[in-house]
Formats: C-alpha cells, structure tokens, sequence
C-alpha cells in the first residue's frame, strides 16, 4: 500500500497547483525514503516537468535509513531537486547532525548531482531567528557553508549550489496549452 493513499487527495494537489498556477514546485518528504520515490510518481503521472520540482526535507534521511542515500540519487536521477533543506540547525524533528548532512551533500557530489541540489535551513518559528537567539537566516552561509569547503568542495560547485542550481529551479516556465 502506498504511503500517500493514506493522506486522501492532498497530495494530488500539487500538481495541480503547478500547472494552474504556473509556478516551479516545492514538496515535502516528511522524514521517509519511501514517501519522496511515492510523491515523484505522483508528479510525473500528472506530467509535471521534473527540472522543476525540489523534493524537500532530504536531509533529514538518516544513513541508518538509507545507508547509500539511494533516494537522494533516485530522485535526482528521474530529474527533480535535492532539497536539502535543513542545514545549519537542528530541527525539533531532526536530530542528525550536521556532519551526516554534510556527508549527504558530499554522496551527492561524488555521484556526479552537483546539478540537482538546493541548500536551505527551512525555519519553522520566530525561536530561530537571531532576534529570538536563534541561528538566524544565513545559517547555510554562515554555518554549511564552510563545513563544505572543509572538506575540499570547490567555489565553482559552491556558486552552482547556492546561485546556479536556485536560478534554474525557479526559472520555471509554463507549458502552454
């Protein structure tokens, strides 16, 4: 049985939303390796355009989960985003550490899917930001950023990630009818 049957029609939504209202999508995993596999098929069956679909909350698959990370390379195999979205910070959620997400990112890179990945800290509340004594919003700047380039990735894959990768997610365009 599918995970998604289980969420009724919500998850039928997005697609539709993306078509009707011309805009690039973002969805979210929710701590599964099945559930991202499960939500490219339902994008795909309703012929949206992988190039513009992130898969969020990838970084919250632990290795325990998923000791490869094979759905980081499934879902950017059939085209979409890797949206590693909660680096910088510990979520209530999430507790790996950085250091796991900083391995997923570098799996990627080694798989050769500079191209498909998105970098964000995904706030949820007013406690994060530095007003609050939160992190503040350039935690993947600040923070993920540097643990990148410690561990040798270039500046060229960085400006791909942080500014390349960004542009051409959201420079969707709509398909006519």
């Amino acid at each position: 049985m599918s995970h998604l049957t289980d969420l009724g029609n919500g998850w039928s939504a997005g697609p539709a939303i993306h078509f009707n209202f011309t805009s690039m999508e973002g969805s979210r995993n929710g701590l599964n390796t099945i559930l991202g596999r499960e939500q490219l098929d339902i994008y795909e069956a309703q012929g949206v355009e992988m190039a513009h679909l992130c898969i969020g909350h990838l970084s919250t698959i632990t290795r325990a989960d998923d000791p490869g990370w094979e759905t980081h390379k499934e879902v950017a195999r059939r085209g979409a985003f890797l949206g590693f979205d909660t680096v910088g910070h510990q979520m209530s959620v999430s507790f790996i550490p950085e250091r796991e997400k900083v391995d997923m990112v570098l799996n990627a890179l080694e798989a050769g899917l500079e191209d498909h990945i998105l970098l964000s800290s995904d706030f949820a509340n007013t406690t994060q930001i530095k007003a609050n004594w939160g992190n503040g919003f350039s935690t993947v700047l600040v923070q993920f950023v540097p643990k990148l380039r410690y561990f040798g990735v270039p500046d060229e894959t960085i400006q791909k990630i942080l500014v390349d990768n960004p542009r051409r997610w959201l420079a969707y365009q709509p398909m006519t009818a």
